[in-house]
C-alpha cells in the first residue's frame, strides 16, 4: 500500500486529512495545476458550460496575478 492509499484502496489526502477519501483540493494559485483545472474545464463544458467558462476566466485572472 502506498502513502495515500489507505486500507480500501481508497485515495487519501495527507496534507487535507479532513477530505473524505477519494477527493482532492487544487488551488488556483499553483501553477501546477493549472492543467489540471483546464481540463476540468473542458471536460464540463457539455455538462455545464457556466462552470467550465468560470474556471476558465478565473485560470486567466490568476496567471496575470501569479505570474509566468
Amino acid at each position: 500500500m502506498s502513502k495515500h492509499i489507505d486500507d480500501q484502496g481508497r485515495f487519501q489526502s495527507d496534507k487535507y486529512l479532513n477530505l473524505p477519501p477519494d477527493r482532492i483540493r487544487l488551488n488556483f494559485a499553483d501553477p501546477l495545476v493549472w492543467p489540471a483545472l483546464a481540463a476540468l474545464a473542458a471536460n464540463y463544458r457539455s455538462v455545464d458550460p457556466a462552470f467550465a467558462d468560470d474556471i476558465e476566466q478565473r485560470l486567466r485572472t490568476v496567471r496575470d496575478e501569479v505570474g509566468p
